[in-house]
């Protein structure tokens, strides 16, 4: 059974991801802020920033690849047209559970903190991983809630159900988004069949 997704379809869902690039892309700016000012790179606001930016990136995920449990078939296509227009490949940094679990999932993390019945716990921002690794040398072993790595611009996070620790490099990550949002752009300048009041552009 061949689908069809109409190009209005296709170009709501590319303008939301745009829209959740653009907010990704301005919560990153911030927490990079933050971070290299001495005064703030301690604040919680790096965190709120972060879970920001890891939000928006999960939404995009979510919008590339859907929950196909209903509707499977559309959602499955609507995944691949959108996929395929965006130019996503499947090992895309967008499109692994780590980044939507990990905003998804923190309760569980604070439930697993709880079981283990562990009363070193780690929040904190390093210039470098070798702050973080002197904290763990010899055996020693703190519940990572989070820790975000400046200079790499990496978050480190304790992973579901004792599975380790969960690193996603938001470098990274940034990188696919921007690549993201041209291609999202691009379409949408060249296919005006959604049209918006007021405009955006």
């Amino acid at each position: 059974m061949t689908i069809e997704i109409s190009s209005v379809a296709r170009n709501i869902l590319v303008e939301e991801i745009l829209i959740q690039a653009d907010l990704t892309l301005a919560a990153h700016a911030r927490v990079r802020k933050l971070t290299l000012d001495l005064e703030t790179k301690d604040n919680r606001l790096v965190w709120g920033g972060i879970q920001s930016l890891l939000n928006h990136a999960a939404m995009i995920s979510k919008i590339l690849l859907p929950d196909t449990s209903n509707n499977k078939h559309v959602r499955y296509e609507r995944s691949r047209k959108l996929k395929e227009t965006l130019n996503v490949k499947d090992q895309s940094l967008l499109l692994r559970r780590t980044v939507r679990n990990n905003v998804e999932h923190l309760d569980e993390r604070l439930d697993a903190w709880i079981e283990q019945g562990s009363s070193r716990l780690l929040e904190a921002t390093f210039e470098n991983r070798s702050g973080y690794d002197f904290l763990n040398k010899n055996g020693r072993r703190w519940f990572v809630k989070r820790v975000y790595l400046v200079a790499e611009d990496v978050f480190l996070t304790e992973g579901q159900k004792g599975s380790g620790i969960d690193e996603i490099c938001i470098a990274d990550l940034i990188v696919e988004i921007r690549q993201v949002r041209k291609q999202a752009q691009d379409c949408l300048d060249s296919d005006g069949s959604v049209v918006r009041l007021p405009s955006t552009s």
